[in-house]
């Protein structure tokens, strides 16, 4: 959790962790599961948890989705995939395209990803204000991708993914459910599919 631990401060986090490790300590042989119920404990233990929604503040969110983020992108890499995925390219039909199994999208009250990605590279970034963020994260090549999403790319690959079917159908679908027009959308495919393909998010059926 370091980018949470720069977010909250050293002796914040380490008062969290303490407290954390009393409530739930180790049950596994493997550390890496050790910070598997941080984020339901940042939840349980926020200061302002029995007022309504309204009345609370927003930084606990922010450091919920921070430590949620941190902890799935260990899981995300080392998630032994039973399956092997034969990964499409831009030759690939659009009938024979299907998210990988290992394919993984968020939505976030906050920036979530530009804050982790500063700390990556080593900046101070200040605490962000709300504001509604979504991201992709694959695996290819045992390497973590993390892409950043408008609403609309968001949207769509969530209805994909949870209507695995031809690309075109899902265009349709899609469309259909959210009132939008089916050209327009096509157009927008065509642009996004280039990128995403080149991005393992895409395998061939």
């Amino acid at each position: 959790f370091r980018s949470l631990k720069q977010a909250l401060g050293e002796e914040l986090f380490t008062a969290f962790a303490d407290d954390y490790l009393q409530v739930y300590p180790s049950e596994s042989y493997t550390l890496g599961d050790l910070g598997g119920r941080f984020p339901q404990f940042l939840e349980e233990t926020r200061p302002d948890r029995g007022l309504p929604a309204e009345q609370r503040e927003d930084w606990p969110d922010f450091m919920i989705e921070l430590a949620r983020l941190e902890y799935d992108l260990l899981n995300i890499f080392e998630y032994k995939d039973i399956n092997e995925y034969i990964y499409a390219d831009n030759q690939t039909p659009d009938d024979q395209l299907y998210l990988t199994g290992n394919f993984h999208l968020y939505a976030f009250r906050f920036p979530v990803n530009q804050y982790f990605q500063a700390v990556q590279r080593g900046d101070n970034p200040p605490l962000p204000h709300a504001q509604q963020s979504f991201l992709a994260i694959t695996r290819k090549n045992y390497q973590l991708g993390m892409f950043n999403l408008n609403p609309g790319q968001y949207h769509f690959l969530q209805f994909l993914k949870q209507h695995p079917m031809p690309i075109q159908q899902a265009l349709t679908g899609f469309a259909k459910d959210k009132s939008v027009e089916e050209i327009k959308l096509t157009e927008l495919w065509n642009t996004w599919r280039l990128k995403w393909l080149k991005n393992g998010f895409f395998c061939k059926k």
